[in-house]
Parts: C-alpha cells; sequence; structure tokens
C-alpha cells in the first residue's frame, strides 16, 4: 500500500535523546494522542524479540485509564486495576492513519522488542 504525502504527515516519531528539531513537536502529538486514550478501548500487543517477529506473542483487549507521559516513560492503568503499568521508552512511533503507536522500551530484553497499541474505538 503506498502512503500518500498526507498520510506520512500523521507519522510522529519520538526519541528521548533525540537533539532534532521536530522531536519536542512530535512528542507533543504523541503526548495528545496517548491522553486520548482515556476511557478507551485498545489493542494491546506484544512482540517478541526475534528479528522476524511479526505476529504477536500477547494479544489483549483492555480499556485505559489515566494514560499520561512522564519523562520518557508510559504510563497507564487497565480499568478495574488499581496498579499502574509504566514502560520506558526508546522511542515512539504513532501512525494517526492508523490510529496506532509502536512502542520500543529502553530496557529489551530476550522476551519483548515492541509493544503496539491501536484503538478499537
Amino acid at each position: 500500500m503506498m502512503k500518500t504525502k498526507e498520510s506520512i504527515s500523521q507519522v510522529f516519531v519520538w526519541c528521548p535523546e533525540s537533539g532534532l528539531p521536530e522531536n519536542e513537536k512530535n512528542l507533543a502529538g504523541i503526548r495528545e494522542w496517548w491522553t486520548s486514550l482515556e476511557g478507551k478501548t485498545i489493542i494491546w500487543e506484544v512482540f517478541s524479540s526475534a528479528l522476524d517477529s511479526t505476529t504477536p506473542i500477547l494479544r489483549e483487549l483492555l480499556v485505559v485509564e489515566n494514560p499520561l507521559i512522564e519523562g520518557n516513560g508510559l504510563r497507564w492503568r487497565k480499568r478495574g486495576l488499581e496498579n499502574w503499568n509504566s514502560i520506558s521508552v526508546q522511542n515512539l512511533v504513532l501512525d494517526n492513519s492508523l490510529k496506532q503507536l509502536d512502542i520500543i522500551p529502553s530496557l529489551q530484553d530476550w522476551f519483548c522488542s515492541k509493544y503496539r497499541v491501536r484503538i478499537v474505538n
């Protein structure tokens, strides 16, 4: 599928250590999208650290509460639970046209190389 100029402009990349001028603008767009998840149903996917991993090893449907970005971390609660979830990130890639955020954690291990959040409603 070929991306148009309009759909490419809906992609925001943020790296905490980047000195690129658009980094802060991209973070603002990602923060706005992330906080808009409040009360929405999402699909949370976890991808294996295998290089050829395109199929998630875990897929969960959940409702997000209290989503926020602090420093280089994403925080949220799963509806019905009191504990916070958080991930320190190496980089974030938001594709507004797909309503999808790819999260590359800063502490990659043998288990997980990437998380993906997709909006259901």
